[in-house]
This record gives C-alpha cells, structure tokens and sequence, in this order.
C-alpha cells in the first residue's frame, strides 16, 4: 500500500503515524512534520513484522518523546525501515536512536538506498542503530546511496549501537556519502559505549567518521567504543576520511577492531583493495 504525505502536520500526546501491519511505501509531496510530546512515543512507529518505506521528492521531519526513536519504536518492538528517497530528519528527545529503536526497545533491518537523511539519537541512542539501554537492539543497517549524516547521543554510536549493553547487527556500506559523528565515548560507526555491534563491511561510496570524543585514546572513528570492540571492520573500493592520533590511522579516533582487513598501515594493501584513506582533523571532517 502507498500512502501520500502533503503537507502533513501533526503533533501528537502519543505516535502521529503508526503501521500495525503490512508494508506501507509513504511517498512525501511538500514539508512534512510529525512531533510527539508524551514519552515513549516515536514520530513514525511500525510495528514488529513490518515493513515502513519513505520516498518522493519531499521532506519528513519526525521528532521522537523521550525514550523513543524519531522514526522506528519506542519501548516496544518495531519493523524494518526503508529509505528510498526524501529529506528525511529524525530526531529522539532522549535516550533513543534517531532512526531506529528506542529505550530497551528493538526494531528491524534499516535500509538506506537514496534521499537526505539526518539522524540524530537522544541521550544514550545512536544515530541510525539501537536505542540506550540493556535491551536495545537494531538489526542489520545497511547503506548504498544518498547522503546521510548521523550523530549519537552520549554514549551512542552516529551508526551502530548505542548506549550500556545496547546491541545492532551488521554494518554495511556499499555506496553513498555517509558522515558519522558517535558522542561521548562512542565510535563514529560501530559500538557505542558499553554496548557491541556485528561486523563493519565498507565495499564503497564515501564515509566520513569521527567522534566528539577526541581526547579518548580508547573510542575509535570506526570500530571500537569505550568498554566495546567491534568484532571485524572491512574496507574495499571506498574512501575513508577519519581523524588520527598523531597521523597514525590504527591511534585514537582513527579505525580500530578485533580485525581490520586490510591492513590501513600497509599502502599497498589499502592501494590493491582500492580504499583512499585520508586522515583529517575532526572539524575538516
């Protein structure tokens, strides 16, 4: 089913929009806005099982409660969510992820093929990823086009997980422009703090990753968080901007994991997979 959103907006005690089942493609015409002022809440809630997808030529801002995603779940369960085209802005009050899931709560796939997207996680939530919180878990974020800016909240990830135990799946960026900026003591993409994040795949497009925490030898650009190591980072036929300690790209705020293939200290390696890595300040970024 499609639905067109003109010119719609609404602001609600409890969710504007919500998908109870089904696959429902929104295709946005003019500005559209949907804010919740109760906590818990997120702007645009699918439910677990479904499937919400966001197109057209026009704009989207969706303005999560406390606790709560601006697009996906709250304290609940919610489905994948799919991005195709738009201009979207998501944003959490506090403790959930811009686009997908809110305190303790969990949501699907996240799916990114096209549009402008800015993401932004309260307190403790990433980005794009996982809410805050022990229970918080997103599924697999995948990224092949658009561009996309996501920033987390203290202790989230700007793409993965976010904070305290927090939990997403896989990472996978295959074309784009992607910048993501984690908060406090969590990587731009990958762990938040305290939490974990499955495999880090960048097989193309364009990413650009820091973290506000540049002072902390232990949070990386792309990989670890503060009390978090991500598990496997691969690079092929993309370009990476990060900051380094020093110009050393495995330093501070530069890419560290349990395992990085390939080896972004050996020239070589990086020319024969065909990965540019340029090491820049944070503000450059």
């Amino acid at each position: 089913m499609t639905v067109a959103l003109v010119n719609v907006n609404i602001v609600n005690k409890a969710t504007p929009i919500t998908v109870a089942g089904g696959k429902v493609t929104f295709e946005l015409f003019g500005e559209n806005w949907l804010k919740v002022e109760t906590a818990s809440y997120s702007a645009l809630y699918n439910a677990a099982g479904t499937t919400v997808t966001l197109c057209g030529a026009g704009t989207l801002v969706a303005k999560g409660g406390l606790r709560a995603a601006g697009i996906g779940g709250g304290e609940n369960a919610a489905g994948d969510i799919v991005i195709e085209g738009g201009k979207i802005e998501a944003t959490s009050e506090s403790s959930g992820a811009g686009i997908g899931s809110g305190y303790n709560g969990t949501c699907g796939d996240v799916t990114i093929s096209g549009g402008e997207v800015m993401a932004r996680g309260g307190l403790g939530g990433a980005g794009i990823g996982s809410g805050n919180g022990s229970q918080a878990v997103c599924g697999k974020i995948t990224i092949s086009g658009g561009v996309v800016v996501a920033e987390g909240g203290e202790g989230g990830a700007g793409v993965g997980s976010g904070f305290y135990k927090s939990r997403c799946g896989e990472i996978l960026i295959s074309g784009g422009k992607v910048t993501a900026i984690g908060g406090v003591d969590a990587a731009g993409m990958g762990c938040g703090s305290i939490s974990t994040c499955g495999d880090i795949t960048i097989s193309g497009g364009e990413v650009k990753a820091g973290t506000v925490d540049e002072g902390n030898k232990v949070v990386a650009a792309i990989g670890n968080g503060y009390g978090a190591e991500a598990p496997l980072v691969t690079l092929s036929n993309c370009v990476i901007r990060v900051p380094g300690d020093n110009g050393a790209v495995t330093g501070f705020n530069g890419i560290k994991a349990k395992k990085v293939e390939p080896d972004v200290t050996n020239a070589g390696e990086l020319e024969k997979k065909g990965v540019t890595l340029v090491i820049e300040k944070l503000e450059e970024i």
